[in-house]
């Protein structure tokens, strides 16, 4: 189904199953999310294609442009995917700081603790994305949920910075 414009149309009017997963586990709408293809996304999720399974999935690819379409069509930040990871937190596991701002400007919850049991802050420090983690310092979010929380996430920022500091 994925990049021709007019199979899409005849799978569509043939109702063909939008949410249908290839062997992957992979969706029309996400499909067309990897190629930033902005019209099939739009035909797809005016058809009933799965808005937040997209969102998170195109999150983790980086896909940059479809989390924006995603987002202004009304894809849900607080939802959770299939591993109870929520939007923000695959954000911070995945690095995009322009994927992490444009939730910050939709009001995404960022104080939020996480499955886990972690701050977004502490996620991101564990992961090295410092853009992100600056951004959150910001907003004022906090470090950890309790004081070995704490000690982890900046022993583990003091250690990358000793690395780098090495090199």
């Amino acid at each position: 189904m994925c990049g021709d414009i007019t199979a899409v149309k005849t799978l569509i009017k043939s109702k063909a199953n939008v949410n249908m997963k290839t062997v992957e586990g992979e969706t029309p709408l996400l499909a067309d999310c990897h190629q930033d293809n902005i019209y099939l996304i739009d035909m797809l999720l005016n058809e009933g294609a799965d808005i937040n399974q997209a969102l998170c999935s195109a999150v983790q690819g980086y896909y940059d442009t479809a989390v924006e379409i995603l987002l202004f069509k009304g894809g849900d930040l607080s939802y959770e995917g299939h591993n109870g990871k929520s939007f923000m937190r695959l954000a911070c596991e995945h690095g995009s700081i322009n994927v992490f701002k444009l939730p910050l400007e939709k009001g995404a919850d960022v104080n939020k603790i996480d499955k886990d049991g972690r701050y977004l802050l502490c996620v991101s420090m564990f992961e090295g994305f410092d853009q992100i983690s600056e951004c959150l310092v910001l907003k004022g979010i906090p470090i950890a949920k309790s004081d070995e929380d704490e000690f982890q996430a900046l022993d583990s920022v003091f250690s990358k910075y000793t690395r780098k500091k090495q090199r």
